[in-house]
């Protein structure tokens, strides 16, 4: 029996691997119409950085489905990406149309309000500008917040959400190597962002609680669970399922950090999140090739 816990462990992973080995690189889906398209990528960039929250101050809607984790929120323009648009100007050049700096992160209901407003009389680039800065700014202030208040509690609450997605193991020999992978050199070989670098900067800070946490958790279990290879199985899952769909470098990593917060409502559990998602990017292998 326990030769076949182990034997399900590998197989899941080798199949992973396997399946991105197999699959040539993905051109991204793109979204929106008329000259104004903005790929997957980038609307995930910007709801990394929106904190999934609806940009508007008088509505700051979290826009996450509360049963399927999805994202259900819109990129809409500042500057609109089309003539007849609302705010258009046709001086801009279309990759700052659609970039970062002229997207934000709305609910349906308010891109419908601020794209039917043609003259920009009540929503001007320069108030939606205001909105982007604030929404973005309040998002990572939260976060910081939430990494100085995180505790076990916080934790476990992350590993039970986990753990649910990882297959049971109920061995009690280690199957994993966890070998310790300078984060500076994965951070600099794929190119990862400033605003990623932050996240991992942040979560450096609260290491040592997530180490002191897994190894109180694993000895307070009669029988050991192998709670480190399962959480790390769950991440490991999940990052070779984004490289099979064709996802690198600073995309992946922004997926990742969506995938591990998006579960969550309260920040300190956000930030305990990716303090783990941060813990197995220092001890396992993703990111290393």
């Amino acid at each position: 029996m326990l030769f076949l816990v182990r034997a399900v462990y590998f197989l899941l992973i080798s199949m992973a691997k396997k399946s991105v080995k197999k699959t040539k690189k993905i051109g991204l889906a793109e979204t929106g119409t008329g000259g104004s398209r903005v790929t997957d990528a980038t609307k995930r960039k910007l709801a990394s950085l929106s904190g999934n929250h609806c940009a508007n101050p008088n509505c700051d809607k979290r826009l996450v489905d509360p049963n399927t984790y999805v994202d259900v929120g819109e990129a809409a323009h500042i500057v609109g990406g089309k003539k007849g648009a609302a705010r258009f100007d046709p001086a801009m050049a279309h990759q700052q149309l659609n970039g970062i700096s002229n997207l934000l992160y709305l609910c349906a209901n308010c891109h419908t309000m601020i794209d039917d407003d043609k003259e920009g009389k009540h929503y001007s680039v320069e108030l939606l500008t205001k909105w982007k800065i604030q929404r973005e700014r309040k998002d990572q202030q939260l976060l910081s917040e939430g990494f100085s208040l995180l505790d076990f509690p916080e934790l476990e609450k992350v590993t039970d959400w986990l753990l649910e997605r990882t297959p049971s193991f109920h061995n009690h020999d280690p199957i994993s190597d966890f070998r310790l992978i300078a984060i500076k050199n994965k951070i600099i070989k794929h190119d990862l962002s400033k605003e990623s670098q932050h996240i991992i900067s942040e979560a450096c800070s609260r290491l040592d609680n997530v180490e002191q946490f897994i190894k109180e958790r694993t000895l307070e279990n009669s029988i050991p669970p192998l709670l480190p290879d399962r959480l790390k199985a769950g991440v490991l899952i999940q990052y070779y399922g984004y490289l099979k769909s064709g996802q690198m470098g600073d995309e992946l990593f922004t997926s990742m950090v969506e995938y591990m917060r998006r579960g969550f409502i309260k920040y300190a559990e956000q930030s305990a999140s990716l303090a783990i998602l941060v813990y197995f990017f220092e001890k396992c292998d993703i990111f290393s090739d």
